[in-house]
């Protein structure tokens, strides 16, 4: 989603629905999205907000409002399989997020890489990207 509405943003034109009263985050998507992007909250929130007005809200509300805090998987396993969909799509920037997203909840970059040469054995396709930027993470854990 936040990789479309980047290239929207080039679009001034494109404003939205502005009929709409942006909905006040829930507090468990707020202490989510902190857990994820920790001091780059705000900072991410910033630039959320200037791809697209209500983007903010729409990421704040519904994806880590609702679907991120929604019961049946922890947030390490939601880590673990957004960051294998970001790799298989070749995402790189927000994999690159999500990865050291998933060493703040608690998964070990043992259990994520295994998790990506998995889906590389079952798809067939190269998560040797996904695996360089785990070792980026890795290196730099300590000034984040």
């Amino acid at each position: 989603m936040l990789e479309g509405l980047e290239y929207v943003k080039r679009f001034r034109h494109f404003k939205g629905d502005s009929s709409k009263r942006p909905q006040r985050p829930r507090a468990s998507a707020k202490r989510i999205l902190k857990r994820i992007y920790g001091d780059q909250t705000e900072k991410l929130l910033r630039n959320i907000q200037e791809i697209h007005r209500d983007a903010r809200s729409m990421i704040l509300n519904d994806v880590y409002g609702k679907v991120f805090a929604r019961p049946g998987l922890t947030l390490k396993e939601r880590e673990l399989i957004n960051v294998t969909v970001l790799a298989l799509q070749g995402l790189d920037r927000q994999l690159y997020s999500h990865l050291r997203g998933s060493v703040r909840v608690g998964l070990s970059a043992e259990t994520i890489g295994e998790g990506l040469l998995l889906v590389q054995r079952i798809t067939g396709r190269s998560t040797r990207t996904a695996r360089a930027l785990l070792r980026v993470v890795v290196s730099q854990r300590k000034k984040w």
